[in-house]
């Protein structure tokens, strides 16, 4: 391990922030060194060690950080965005609100890290530890995690709630619940009705059919807006293009069937705003017959021909309420096996999840608040989000 004085660091760290040389700092020992605010960006610090050092605020932007030592380090509000991290040490390391946005974490060890309000978004974690770390409101959306290593972690602030609380996950588990998967976005460019979200239905169950592999999923619906979309999830961005070419033909295919019915609801729409009406009837062979009630509001899951309906009171158990939804999708002719087998292990990370406080109300909030939804499907995919 290289040493260097400080005043040769502050004269590198001159030399780069000039521009006129990348530094290469591999090898170095600079543990316990005051690097708040250093600009470091795409410096070669492959195997360095930083441990208890001082790198608040500092520029790490697309860095090479492969194996280096960050042990007891203090990165918070620092920006690694893009930076290589692959086998560093980053145990009980301080990164609270860092910039972690397609960087590489590849084998990093993350135990006991401090991770509250990062930026995880598209970084890869494959083969990372994260023991006892915690993620309080993190972003992790697109982040790679296969082969993730974890036995426990804390999503509250102060790391006073342990998940799972009373056992450690098992081998992989971390990975399944929380992997994000490739995503397609369709936009509905002609604007969004109930009729939208049943065609929208029946187009992913024909999918789901013909082509299976694609384990195909609706994530959410955002409505708001000039532009309302859709967001799926499919297994494989190998999937990504065929599996959009077949639900966009097939789903305006439909909506070009059904021009009529989608404009009349469109345009009651616009009347039920304006008078403030309270109830309406859809006709024809999208007919709304499969409902969900609670007390506090009455949930719509349709599907052409079905007619079903579960009753669960807003004021019991949520895990009860949670039961009655699975045993709905159980006993549902409408249902494939293939399709309870998601529901199912959704419901599952939807329990996991009222071990916090936090997810616990807003599922809670979630099940006696829920609008319209297409299926079951959407009705679980709804609370999932809610985590």
């Amino acid at each position: 391990m290289k040493k260097i004085s400080d005043d040769e660091l502050q004269e590198l760290l001159a030399i780069h922030k000039s521009g006129k040389q990348v530094i290469d700092l591999s090898y170095t020992d600079l543990s316990e060194r005051d690097l708040s605010g250093a600009y470091l960006e795409q410096a070669n610090l492959e195997n360095a060690s930083f441990a208890m050092a001082d790198l608040r605020d500092a520029d790490l932007r697309i860095t090479n950080l492969s194996g280096a030592d960050f042990t007891y380090a203090n990165l918070t509000t620092a920006n690694l965005a893009g930076a290589n991290l692959t086998g560093a040490c980053l145990r009980e390391t301080l990164l609270s609100r860092a910039q972690l946005q397609e960087a590489t974490l590849v084998d990093a060890d993350l135990t006991e890290a401090d991770l509250k309000w990062m930026d995880f978004r598209e970084a890869d974690l494959s083969g990372s530890i994260i023991n006892g770390a915690n993620f309080f409101l993190s972003a992790f959306d697109a982040w790679i995690i296969e082969g993730i290593r974890c036995t426990h972690v804390y999503w509250d602030q102060e790391n006073a709630i342990r998940n799972p609380p009373d056992r450690d996950f098992l081998e992989g588990e971390f990975e399944q619940l929380y992997k994000s998967l490739p995503t397609i976005d369709y936009y509905f460019e002609d604007g969004f009705t109930p009729i939208d979200a049943l065609l929208i239905e029946k187009t992913v169950s024909e999918i789901y059919r013909s082509n299976p592999e694609f384990e195909l999923e609706l994530e959410s619906y955002q409505i708001r807006g000039a532009l309302p979309r859709m967001r799926m999830t499919v297994k494989s961005k190998l999937h990504k293009e065929i599996a959009y070419a077949k639900l966009k033909g097939r789903y305006e295919e439909l909506a070009q069937q059904h021009q009529e019915q989608r404009k009349q609801i469109a345009d009651f729409t616009i009347e039920l705003i304006a008078n403030q009406k309270t109830a309406y009837n859809i006709e024809g062979d999208l007919n709304l017959k499969n409902t969900i009630r609670s007390r506090n509001s009455n949930v719509m899951v349709g599907s052409p021909g079905a007619n079903q309906t579960i009753h669960y009171s807003s004021d019991g158990a949520v895990g009860e309420k949670l039961e009655e939804i699975l045993k709905f999708a159980q006993e549902s002719d409408e249902i494939s096996k293939l399709e309870y087998g998601k529901i199912h292990k959704n419901i599952e990370s939807i329990k996991s999840g009222l071990a916090k406080p936090a997810d616990r109300t807003r599922i809670e909030d979630g099940l006696n608040n829920l609008g319209n939804v297409a299926s079951i499907s959407g009705l679980v995919g709804q609370l999932v989000a809610l985590l």
